[in-house]
C-alpha cells in the first residue's frame, strides 16, 4: 500500500449548488469538531444535531467556514430546500445520525 502519512490525509468534501446561495461545500469534520457538536447537541434547549453538523461542515471553495456552531439555532429555522441537501451531504460524510451509521456499517 506504500508509505502513507496518516496525518497528511485530506478530508473529503462534496460541492452543492443551492438556490439563492450558489456553490458551497460540505466537508468531513475533525474528531475535535465532532466531539464539540455532540457536546452541544446534548445541552438543554440545544439546536438540532443536524443543524450543528451543517454549521461545522459547511465551507466555501477555499475551505473557510461559512457558519459557526453558534449559528445552529438560525440554521434550524432555514428553508428545507437549503438545509435538506446540506444536512444530507454532511451526514453522509460524517455518519452522525443512526441512518448514516447504519449505512456505513453496511458498506464496510
Amino acid at each position: 500500500m506504500g508509505n502513507i502519512n496518516l496525518l497528511d490525509v485530506k478530508a473529503d468534501r462534496i460541492g452543492l449548488k443551492l438556490p439563492k446561495i450558489g456553490k458551497v461545500y460540505v466537508r468531513q469534520i475533525t474528531l475535535a469538531e465532532r466531539l464539540e457538536v455532540e457536546r452541544r447537541a446534548g445541552a438543554e434547549n440545544a439546536p438540532s444535531l443536524i443543524a450543528l453538523l451543517i454549521c461545522a461542515a459547511t465551507v466555501n471553495e477555499a475551505g473557510e467556514q461559512l457558519l459557526t456552531l453558534d449559528d445552529a439555532a438560525k440554521v434550524d429555522k432555514m428553508p428545507i430546500q437549503i438545509v435538506g441537501p446540506l444536512g444530507k451531504a454532511a451526514d453522509k460524510l460524517n455518519a452522525m445520525t443512526d441512518a448514516a451509521e447504519e449505512e456505513e456499517r453496511g458498506n464496510s
